[in-house]
């Protein structure tokens, strides 16, 4: 850009530094555009430890003096909850443009004059501001991965899908809340009907949110939904949703919310040791199951009604998108080699694979006369190994009875491994579901069979899960533990057999159903 040519910044806009500085998330600027022959004000709220060496997605919200604190409030709780990611928003203001304090949307927001709209028909020329002006100076100030998000309320979602309709590519994807579909005789759906085959973007992302009933079909949005059933391009994503008992204004909270949810689909960052995280993962993972007795799948997802969303096959094939569609508590018999794929919205596809025999129950062993209640034997072990060592063959620096959390009871976070020895007490015949997270390594053997083994590094995941029918009666519990640097986790919890009408959350084993001998031996 030559300097003063086309846009001047007033105040702050090389301020990122002085921002951080001070602690700050939140620049004010005026930027004097050119094309509109004013001065327009933006805020920029600069996600929690901006850095300027990393890319982040833009999030460009129009309406910005009304919504845009609301707007950054909303993302952290997509963030807390790792829906979406850390991202810069552009808060876009309006302004008075008479004497009559007329605000600016009328004129930017609306594609032609129309009577009774008074200053209508600027949405083209302040589509320009954007697309040549304000993205192209963020883009140069701030470090963009060049994604960009456009999200606009009531005339700003009708300007959103017109922006998409007319001149698609300067953003990848569109949250268009409770738009005015109405106006001017349904003016941007029929110019949908025209143009929405020609989209050539599959990349791109379009998300409608308005109101249930017959208000929703007077307001446009159904006759848009109609549209894009019929003549929406293959690959690109889109939904429209309706709210119940909600206002007008109500409508952008949830429509920003749920549209970055569905923008980022499939989002899931690695958690804090680099490991894979719960967007697919399922359980129970892996198991062995009696013949003609099924179990329910589960997942943490809470967005299964997305399209295609999540698919499954029970034979090791990849699924496709008219496979069978998963859904919260789905059955699977033995033998089953399930494999699930989360059709993500813009990011890579995620799969997820599990392994069911068929065998059968794993019967009970007496538990030694020595053994009490009230806990498991542990032993630790200090040294540095490639993988979990031979016990038998060490002499361990401490023992004593284990506890919920490895911390509870060792305090050492570097080159340790750790053994833990009991029995477990099983009160109820039936399938058992057994859950154990580590950091590094980490094996689980019930009544001699190893169920569980983690390995994270190797296999990018640091929690698995095992289904196994067990009977009445005491089994020997075994816990390999191998630990090499930075936070200790290790942790058994499980999920005894349940009403199928309820989800069941794992539980830790109660002390009741543990035993350890007095004396710790192998």
């Amino acid at each position: 850009m030559i300097r003063g040519s086309i846009i001047s910044i007033a105040i702050l806009f090389g301020a990122v530094a002085l921002a951080r500085s001070q602690n700050l998330h939140v620049v004010t600027d005026t930027v004097n555009s050119r094309i509109l022959n004013e001065p327009r004000v933006i805020q920029i709220f600069l996600p929690p430890g901006f850095d300027v060496k990393k890319k982040y997605d833009m999030l460009y919200v129009l309406d910005g003096e009304s919504f845009g604190v609301n707007a950054s409030q909303i993302l952290s709780m997509e963030q807390n909850f790792e829906y979406a990611p850390p991202m810069i928003i552009v808060s876009i203001f309006n302004r008075e443009i008479d004497a009559r304090h007329t605000s600016s949307r009328n004129r930017d927001f609306l594609p032609i004059a129309a009577d009774g709209y008074i200053y209508s028909g600027g949405a083209d020329k302040f589509f320009e501001f954007l697309k040549t002006e304000l993205v192209p100076l963020v883009d140069q100030k701030y470090p963009s991965s060049g994604k960009n998000i456009l999200f606009g309320h009531s005339y700003g979602g009708l300007f959103a899908v017109y922006a998409l309709l007319t001149q698609p590519g300067v953003f990848q994807s569109y949250i268009a809340s409770d738009p005015s579909l109405w106006w001017n005789d349904g003016y941007v759906n029929k110019l949908a009907a025209k143009n929405i085959a020609k989209l050539t973007n599959s990349n791109a992302t379009l998300y409608i949110a308005g109101r249930t009933g017959e208000l929703s079909r007077a307001l446009g949005s159904y006759g848009l939904d109609s549209i894009l059933k019929a003549k929406m391009p293959a690959g690109f994503k889109w939904k429209n949703a309706v709210y119940d008992n909600e206002r007008h204004q109500a409508v952008k909270v949830k429509a920003l919310y749920d549209g970055l949810k569905f923008t980022y689909f499939g989002y899931g960052p690695a958690t804090e040791n680099g490991y894979m995280t719960n967007a697919l993962i399922f359980f129970p993972m892996n198991g062995v199951l009696l013949k003609n007795k099924p179990v329910r799948i589960m997942t943490s997802t809470t967005f299964l009604d997305y399209e295609p969303g999540i698919r499954y096959t029970t034979d090791g094939t990849e699924p496709m998108a008219s496979s069978p569609k998963f859904e919260f508590g789905t059955t699977i018999s033995a033998p089953a080699d399930l494999v699930l794929t989360l059709f993500a919205t813009q990011s890579a596809n995620l799969i997820f694979k599990g392994h069911f025999s068929e065998g059968t129950t794993l019967p009970a062993s007496s538990l030694p006369k020595l053994a009490i209640e009230g806990g498991f034997n542990y032993a630790y072990y200090k040294g540095q190994w490639k993988d979990i060592p031979n016990f038998d063959r060490l002499k361990p620096k401490k023992t004593g009875l284990a506890k919920v959390y490895i911390g509870d009871f060792i305090s050492d976070t570097t080159n340790f491994a750790c053994e833990i020895l009991g029995y477990l007490k099983i009160e109820r015949e039936g399938y058992y579901t057994f859950f154990l997270d580590a950091d590094d390594q980490a094996a689980l053997t019930i009544g001699g069979h190893l169920l569980i083994n983690i390995q994270a590094d190797k296999d990018n995941l640091n929690e698995k899960s095992f289904v196994v029918p067990l009977e009445k009666g005491f089994y020997s519990l075994k816990i390999g533990y191998l630990h090499k640097a930075g936070d200790t986790d290790l942790r058994l919890t499980y999920i005894p057999p349940a009403n199928d009408e309820f989800f069941v959350p794992p539980l830790s084993f109660p002390l009741k159903l543990q035993y350890h001998t007095l004396k710790f031996s192998k």
